[in-house]
């Protein structure tokens, strides 16, 4: 029986999870730089995917920085210009999605200035929203993080960070964090290998990150096919329960061993380029899935309204002062 693939959703939930991991190596390198940040308890937790935490400031020694209040500045003024050029029902949705965004992005763009360069991948073009910009490498600060390191650190961050708020609704992320990572010596030191020598194998790294969400995958399939079976031949002996469970967890091994094998075999090379554009996931980020979409989940061509001038930013040596405030990208825009 062929292992039914991830369904839209469940790539959508993937390809989230890699945003939060993005956020918690910001974090992790702000952290490194002698920098706090204080954080907002979510609103809602959702149990299949990791989520961005908002940023409340971000502080060292002498200052502290309103990061909230420049973030809704910017996802404000995003959402008056919608308002004003194509009203609908999916406005106050994208204001939502572009406050996560716009904190993303300059959340990297405050972290760049601290001395760390970032490779951008490509990602897909948004309407209505601002587009996240996605990291494929940091270096810098004698440090050298590949793809799965970036991955490997921010999930660590992220569910560091889970266990702070207990019955508070902001948490403060300082030094301890750095407990968490033993390994990695201080200061920071080059960590990239040659692809012969990596201690990362980029498939059993992929088998490792996707497993959560596999793991609900065949939990959901093979109860499925138990209820299925159990209905077909109305089992009701003991003898009929045994051959049951016996079924039910050969099934189990087997789709358990089919799915890592296609997400190893997907794995083997990084694809050179996409072959398509995805509406709702990100390519890049299921490159580990054996992943099938219909037409209706293409891009087709469309004029990208994407607010250009809230992703803009002035050269400083303070970071946060890289913010355009909605004035200033007013001004922009009428250039």
């Amino acid at each position: 029986m062929s292992v039914p693939k991830l369904t839209i959703v469940e790539q959508k939930q993937f390809s989230k999870s890699i945003e939060a991991f993005q956020q918690g190596v910001l974090i992790y390198l702000l952290v490194r730089s002698s920098y706090t940040v204080t954080l907002k308890r979510l609103d809602k937790t959702a149990k299949k995917t990791f989520q961005n935490f908002p940023i409340v400031t971000i502080n060292n020694s002498t200052t502290t920085y309103d990061f909230q209040k420049k973030v809704e500045e910017e996802a404000l003024f995003a959402k008056q210009l919608e308002e004003k050029e194509k009203p609908s029902d999916q406005v106050q949705r994208h204001y939502e999605r572009n406050k996560v965004t716009i904190s993303c992005n300059r959340l990297l763009e405050f972290v760049q200035r601290l001395g760390f360069t970032f490779i951008q991948r490509g990602t897909r073009s948004t309407k209505y929203t601002v587009k996240l910009k996605k990291i494929a490498k940091i270096t810098g600060n004698n440090i050298t993080l590949q793809k799965e390191q970036i991955w490997q650190i921010g999930k660590k961050t992220v569910e560091y960070i889970k266990t702070l708020f207990g019955k508070n609704d902001e948490a403060t992320v300082g030094i301890d964090l750095l407990v968490q990572f033993p390994e990695i010596s201080t200061p920071l030191v080059d960590v990239s290998l040659n692809q012969k020598s990596r201690d990362f194998n980029k498939n059993e790294f992929a088998v490792k990150i996707v497993d959560e969400f596999v793991e609900n995958k065949r939990k959901e399939v093979t109860q499925k096919m138990e209820e299925d079976f159990s209905k077909a031949n109305n089992l009701k002996d003991t003898t009929s329960d045994k051959q049951v469970a016996i079924t039910s967890n050969n099934i189990s091994n087997n789709i358990s061993n089919n799915i890592s094998n296609n997400i190893s075999n997907e794995a083997s090379e990084y694809p050179e380029k996409p072959q398509e554009k995805i509406e709702m996931v990100d390519n890049f980020d299921l490159e580990f899935g054996d992943v099938k979409l219909g037409d209706e989940f293409l891009v087709k061509e469309q004029k990208e309204i994407s607010f250009e001038g809230s992703r803009s930013f002035v050269n400083s040596v303070d970071p946060i002062n890289s913010f355009f405030s909605p004035n200033d990208i007013n001004r922009q825009l009428k250039k």
